[in-house]
């Protein structure tokens, strides 16, 4: 089976743990694929809100990203820009 992965860093805005593992989740959810973050040596379920509010899952992080299975390129690309976009979403 194939897979891709991408050293990534988090550039987007400090914001609440809770917020930003929902934030990532709802996006990781959209494809089919296996997402796993490794983060200091420990791999996290990207698609569950519980693994990644307890990872260190913040600004300025370096995340090892996986992503396996159908849709996996797709989902690389989306993951890329989520974590390299400075903006959060704002309440409106």
């Amino acid at each position: 089976m194939s897979m891709v992965k991408q050293k990534l860093t988090m550039k987007r805005k400090k914001e609440d743990p809770a917020r930003r593992a929902v934030s990532f989740v709802n996006m990781a959810d959209q494809f089919s694929c296996n997402i796993y973050l490794k983060i200091n040596d420990v791999s996290y379920n990207g698609k569950s809100v519980i693994s990644l509010m307890i990872a260190e899952f913040e600004l300025g992080v370096e995340v090892e990203v996986t992503c396996e299975g159908k849709g996996e390129e797709e989902a690389m690309g989306s993951i890329c820009e989520w974590f390299l976009s400075e903006e959060t979403e704002e309440k409106k």
